[in-house]
């Protein structure tokens, strides 16, 4: 993943990511926001979960009693979302093929 530029898989604890945060600040800011709201046990909603970088910092958080439900309705972006859930171990996570 070149710094600056696009990333669609991705492992939230890898050196890779953490150097796209660094190169990317929108993301970045988002990330740092939901990870200062966001607590164990909480029922989420992320609508337009894209390819789910808000959407693994959520489930993250919440934790294994929390619950996030995750919409992206452009079926591209969709499989690349249900890619990093899984890859990032994510099992709270309901994720929706449509639009809100």
């Amino acid at each position: 993943m070149p710094n600056g530029g696009e990333i669609e898989l991705f492992l939230y604890d890898s050196p890779a990511f953490k150097d796209f945060l660094q190169h990317n600040s929108h993301e970045a800011g988002e990330v740092r926001f939901l990870e200062s709201i966001i607590r164990p046990g909480m029922q989420v909603i992320d609508v337009g979960a894209n390819i789910g970088i808000t959407s693994v910092t959520i489930a993250r958080n919440i934790g294994k009693d929390g619950k996030l439900y995750s919409f992206k309705p452009v079926p591209h972006y969709f499989r690349i979302l249900q890619q990093n859930l899984s890859s990032n171990g994510i099992e709270n996570v309901e994720a929706l093929p449509v639009a809100l």
